[in-house]
């Protein structure tokens, strides 16, 4: 992972190969998608965000049966966003707003996810 600067408290957006070769999005399911590793969810816990989102279908591998990514940064009180497209956004400084749906007792909740520049 490249170095990043950030405010504390912002959103890190991970774009890979699934937005920018089109693999998450291509209606065909692969167990090969880019994820977080348990390393990578230690760099981002040295920089404070409120929110990490990946363009996957989950932060961590598919073979995970721990969940140690999830656990890593749930328990430090950081939001997981998942399976965002990210292909025509370019890099750089947004504001993401994310709209839940109210679901009673649930821990998690499809979104409408939209980045302004």
């Amino acid at each position: 992972m490249k170095d990043l600067n950030i405010d504390s408290g912002s959103a890190i957006l991970f774009k890979t190969d699934n937005s920018i070769n089109g693999e998450f999005f291509n209606g065909k399911f692969t167990k090969d998608y880019c994820c977080l590793d348990e390393s990578a969810a230690e760099k981002c816990l040295e920089m404070n965000p409120v929110l990490i989102g990946i363009d996957a279908p989950s932060i961590e591998s598919y073979e995970s049966v721990s969940y140690d990514v999830h656990k890593k940064l749930l328990s430090h009180g950081i939001l997981i966003l998942e399976g965002i497209n990210l292909s025509t956004v370019t890099p750089g400084e947004y504001t993401l707003m994310c709209m839940p749906l109210k679901l009673d007792k649930a821990e998690a909740s499809p979104v409408r996810a939209i980045l302004f520049r």
